[in-house]
Formats: structure tokens, sequence, C-alpha cells
């Protein structure tokens, strides 16, 4: 009895400690301006006052895409990170465009720009589509895509060689030197005989 008191306490207390580790992400708007976050194919709607929570998150990291309901402008992905710990991010307008501010180690989120989407979406504003959205709660039913532009891709410059010719100039042929030196003739040499003159006999 007692073995299956302490398998039973064993038990809840584990499931106690693995429903305590789930997260929530806390969003709010600089300008308290409402807006929606799109998770896993799902879409969640702030408060009117513009701030979001979104509960029951275990560690992961997630890639939410935010955007305003009377807004022309595309969704901006975020990818942000729950480790063992709730997260809020102030949604703020920089000068390179949204960012979330991180509200506990004062660290700047900033877009995901892998993938760019540049589609462009048309609120609508008939009573029927205003009604729809408000009844299923989902403001994303008031954006409808309308046109997607595409950047005009930079054609590649075609690299033209510059042939130069070059010029040959003509091989002047190098004469040798000519021997200038010519043999001189053996020098004979001309033995003059002496002839002794007899002495004249008396």
């Amino acid at each position: 009895m007692k073995k299956l008191l302490l398998s039973c306490i064993v038990v809840g207390l584990s499931v106690v400690a693995s429903a305590q580790k789930v997260y929530f992400l806390y969003f709010q708007t600089e300008d308290l301006s409402p807006f929606y976050v799109r998770m896993a194919d799902k879409i969640y709607s702030s408060s009117t006052a513009g701030y979001l929570i979104l509960p029951n998150l275990t560690d992961s990291t997630y890639l939410v895409s935010l955007g305003f309901p009377r807004s022309s402008q595309p969704e901006t992905k975020f990818s942000v990170t729950v480790n063992q710990n709730d997260k809020g991010y102030l949604v703020k307008n920089f000068t390179d465009g949204l960012s979330l501010f991180d509200m506990q180690d004062l660290s700047i989120v900033k877009a995901v720009s892998a993938v760019r989407d540049n589609t462009v979406y048309e609120t609508k504003t008939d009573k029927f589509s205003a009604t729809l959205s408000k009844a299923a709660d989902d403001p994303g039913l008031l954006r409808v895509p309308v046109a997607k532009k595409e950047e005009p891709k930079a054609k590649p410059e075609e690299k033209k060689e510059v042939v130069t010719a070059k010029l040959e100039e003509p091989k002047q042929a190098v004469e040798m030197p000519k021997d200038t030196t010519t043999a001189k003739p053996a020098e004979t040499m001309q033995t003059s005989t002496v002839k002794s003159e007899e002495p004249i006999k008396p």
C-alpha cells in the first residue's frame, strides 16, 4: 500500500514538473496599435491595446510572422527562441525596418531576410469581409494578395575581349664585320754580299 502511494506521488510530481516546463511569448507594439501573429499556420490576434500573449510554448525556436490588419505591407518574419524562460518583445519600427526589442536582455531581434516576400496585400473594406473577419476573429481574412513584385535581375555584363594586333618590325640582317686585316707579304731579306776588294799589288 505504501509502495503504491509512493509511486502515485512520484508520478504526480513528474506530471507537475513536466507541466511546468511551458512558457509564453509576449508581444507589444510601441504605438499600441493592434496586430496579429501567424505561427504554425495559426493566426493570433492582439488586443485593441496592442499586446498579445502566446502561451503553452516549450523550449524551441519558433518562426513567427507579424503583420498589421490595415496595412498593405507584407508580413515580417522573426525567429524567436524559448529557452527555459518566458520572453517579452516590444514591436518597434527602426530605421531599417520592423524589429523586436527584447525587454529582458535589451537585445534587438532583426527580421529574417533570407526569404523575402514581395507580395503586396490589399485590405478589404466591404461589410461582408469585415463581418466574417470579426466572427472568425481572424484579421488576416481582410488581407488579400493582389500582386507580386518581381525585382529586375541585373543582366551580367558580357566581357568583351580586346584583341590588339602586334606589328612585328622587320628584322634587319646583321652583317658580320669583314676581316679587314690583309696578309702582309713576307718580307724578303735581301742579303747584300759585300765584296771585299782585294788589295792592289804593286
